[in-house]
C-alpha cells in the first residue's frame, strides 16, 4: 500500500481539497523539516475544476482558480485522473504492494527545488491503463510561466503500468529505466535525464 490512504467515498473534489494535502503533510520527513521555500503548483483537470496548491514545508493550502506564473502546472483529462481514484478505491492494480517506507512525495518541497530548475514542458504517460493510454502534461521552470497548453511537448515519457509500479516500488531507478529503454523517450532526451536525476537523490532502489 501507499503510505498515506484514500477514504472510501472520496470523490475528485476530496481528493484535491482534503486527501492530497493531508497526503503531503504525512509523508514529509521530521514533521515538516523540509525546506520552506515557496512552491506554486496549478492542477487542471479538463472537464473539471482547476487547483491552486501553495505550498512551504508541511503545509498546502488549495484554492479553486489557476494561480499567474506558477512554479509549475499540471494539464490532465478528467477521465484520467478518475481513473487512477476507482483504482485506488476498487481493485489497487495500480497501488504498489511493496512500496518503501521512505518513499518520496513528488510534492515534497526538496523535489520541486530540483525540478524547478528542470525548464520544460513534458508529457508523461502510461500505455495500457484500462486499455487504453493515459496521459498528462506538465511545465516546470521557466516553462511554466507560460500559458497552460498540453500541446507540442518538450519531451514524451512512455512506459507500461508494470514499469511504473517497479518505479514506485524502488526496485528500478528512474536513471536506469531511461538508460535500459523501460521509459520511452521521444524528443530532448537531456530533459528526459534532467527530470530522472531530480529525483535520484531521494531514491533508494530495493
Amino acid at each position: 500500500m501507499l503510505p498515506f490512504e484514500v477514504p472510501p467515498g472520496t470523490t475528485l473534489d476530496t481528493l484535491f481539497r482534503e486527501v492530497l494535502p493531508r497526503a503531503h503533510r504525512e509523508m514529509l520527513p521530521d514533521g515538516g523539516a523540509a525546506p520552506r521555500d515557496r512552491f506554486v503548483v496549478v492542477q487542471k483537470i479538463l472537464g473539471f475544476e482547476t487547483f491552486t496548491f501553495e505550498i512551504a514545508g508541511a503545509e498546502m493550502k488549495v484554492s479553486v482558480g489557476a494561480a499567474d506564473r506558477p512554479d509549475f502546472w499540471i494539464l490532465v483529462e478528467r477521465a484520467n485522473v478518475q481513473l487512477f481514484l476507482d483504482d485506488w478505491l476498487g481493485p489497487k492494480k495500480l497501488v504498489p504492494k511493496r512500496a518503501p517506507k521512505d518513499l518520496v512525495s513528488i510534492s515534497d518541497p526538496r523535489v520541486l527545488k530540483r525540478l524547478s530548475l528542470v525548464a520544460a514542458k513534458a508529457e508523461l504517460a502510461l500505455t495500457d491503463l484500462g486499455g487504453r493510454r493515459v496521459a498528462l502534461v506538465a511545465a516546470s521552470g521557466a516553462a511554466a510561466k507560460k500559458d497552460l497548453d498540453g500541446d507540442d511537448p518538450d519531451v514524451n515519457l512512455e512506459t507500461d503500468a508494470s514499469m511504473f509500479i517497479r518505479l514506485v516500488e524502488g526496485t528500478l531507478a528512474p536513471e536506469d529505466a531511461l538508460a535500459d529503454g523501460a521509459i520511452a523517450v521521444r524528443g530532448k532526451r537531456l530533459i528526459a535525464a534532467q527530470i530522472a536525476f531530480a529525483f535520484a537523490p531521494f531514491y533508494t532502489p530495493r
